[in-house]
């Protein structure tokens, strides 16, 4: 057994100290450049997960580009898709007042009061679009179609247009911006 005195202990632990001192700040250095690391490629996924939620953001609204929601059509009991179809043919003829053949693609229920309609040209989607004015004070509506993140974007901006609109001021919302 080696026996220190008090005198030659003190220099030992004050080896032993510095070196457990030296170790830990060495793994504080190598943790804190890991961290940085991280930091870095987090930013970077971040950078990579937004460009990929624009890119399928955009593929959605663009597959949407040809469809128009109706609004406030019942359904029946009976319906059929046929007869969802000649509901919507009605509106359109009726209510709209498009008197030319417009060429549809699918049209489809969404909920009780909502039907998709795609048309297989814009020209034609926009030739109903362009008539909607005349469904101000009657139960139907219609709206183009737009993916969920285009739709809460527009929400608030509708609020503002009409917050403006309320100063005198003009106001229009595209798409998703005022």
């Amino acid at each position: 057994v080696l026996y220190l005195s008090n005198a030659a202990r003190y220099p030992v632990i004050r080896h032993v100290m510095q070196e457990t001192q030296d170790l830990i700040l060495d793994t504080l250095q190598t943790l804190t450049a890991r961290c940085d690391m991280l930091e870095i490629e987090h930013e970077l996924l971040k950078n990579k997960f937004a460009a990929q939620q624009r890119r399928a953001d955009w593929q959605d609204n663009h597959i949407r580009r040809l469809n128009l929601l109706f609004y406030g059509i019942p359904r029946t009991a009976t319906e059929t898709p046929e007869k969802c179809e000649a509901n919507v043919a009605e509106v359109i003829r009726r209510d709209l007042g498009v008197e030319s053949e417009l060429r549809v693609e699918h049209v489809h229920r969404l909920t009780n009061d909502c039907v998709v309609v795609r048309f297989l040209s814009v020209k034609d989607k926009l030739r109903v679009l362009s008539r909607a004015k005349n469904l101000i004070g009657k139960p139907v509506r219609v709206s183009e179609d737009f993916s969920q993140r285009v739709r809460e974007i527009r929400k608030g901006l509708l609020r503002l247009r009409n917050t403006y609109r309320n100063e005198g001021k003009r106001a229009v919302v595209r798409f998703d911006k005022l």
